[in-house]
């Protein structure tokens, strides 16, 4: 569509026909492409998307139509039930305990692409040398982006298809609002925390498996798990330490507790007496009906959810 354009694509409603003896894939118009078909599928075919990257790599994505029901969602258990935290430091921190590493694999290029932009900057504008030269930054981009969906990926196969949980809790992060904080934007950037969330869910919804949003307003990191005490932390506090009941464990754990017991009141599962509720202040909205505890519906605007924990 344009000469110097990144990514572009285009769809083809019908009329696509793949051959995977040959490994031909035959459009509309251009018949007998050569393709490396990865995987084979059974069903009709729907639409296909051609697209082709800022590296001059082209892509056909199949939609195909196979007749297969998504299982029924599993019963939400407390047991069964697995609280993750998002983070810098390390990806993913389960209320278990276990943390997945965070590869920082810009951080880990930067040096390396900075060499090759600089160069870039320094070609003629509309030369052959300096489409040669963007095609190499660009191959630098596509590495890293390539690397970041694959560990999301492997770290979301994880969680889904190889342990014993049936529902996953996490919180509804503002991600695009968070990259507005400049010291921390290229950080929170080559964590892929959006890809990460997406992939979870449609990989959560095809094994039968649930996951639950909680509000991001709730004080997840400022709680204690134990009692539900408030107290104010910096980004440099990595243990939470809790001066009411002497809780002392892991930031980001203690967060990933919190987060569990928040999805499992939300959803009603979990089911204390009302007058463990500390306080209810109306402020901001969440995403649709917040909870049901003890025939207690709780609807609308909701800032701060502060609760006790005290008898959990």
């Amino acid at each position: 569509k344009k000469r110097y354009a990144g990514k572009q694509s285009y769809q083809c409603p019908q009329h696509v026909q793949v051959n995977f003896a040959n490994n031909m894939v035959n459009l509309p118009k251009i018949k007998n492409i050569k393709a490396k078909l990865h995987r084979k599928f059974e069903g009709k075919t729907k639409t296909c998307t051609i697209s082709r990257t800022a590296t001059n790599d082209y892509y056909i994505s199949i939609l195909v139509e196979n007749g297969k029901k998504e299982p029924a969602p599993a019963y939400i258990e407390k047991e069964k039930t697995m609280g993750l935290d998002l983070g810098i430091k390390d990806f993913v921190i389960t209320s278990s305990g276990e943390k997945e590493p965070n590869n920082k694999y810009l951080s880990k290029n930067k040096k390396h692409l900075k060499r090759r932009q600089r160069r870039l900057s320094k070609k003629e504008k509309r030369s052959a040398n300096r489409a040669k030269a963007r095609k190499k930054v660009a191959k630098i981009h596509e590495k890293i982006a390539n690397q970041r969906n694959d560990r999301a990926h492997q770290v979301s196969a994880k969680l889904v298809y190889k342990s014993h949980d049936t529902s996953f809790a996490i919180e509804d992060l503002n991600v695009s609002g968070m990259m507005k904080n400049h010291k921390l934007a290229r950080s929170i950037g080559d964590c892929g925390w959006h890809s990460f969330i997406e992939m979870l869910k449609y990989k959560a919804k095809w094994s039968g498996k649930n996951v639950i949003m909680i509000d991001r307003w709730f004080p997840s990191s400022k709680s204690c798990s134990r009692c539900g005490s408030i107290k104010d932390m910096s980004l440099s506090e990595r243990v939470y330490n809790c001066e009411k009941c002497n809780l002392s464990l892991d930031r980001d754990i203690n967060v990933a507790i919190n987060i569990k017991k928040v999805a499992l009141l939300q959803i009603g599962r979990e089911c204390p007496n009302p007058s463990l509720w500390q306080s209810l202040t109306v402020d901001h909205a969440l995403a649709g009906t917040v909870a049901l505890v003890n025939s207690l519906a709780i609807m609308g605007r909701s800032r701060k959810l502060l609760l006790k924990f005290s008898d959990w």
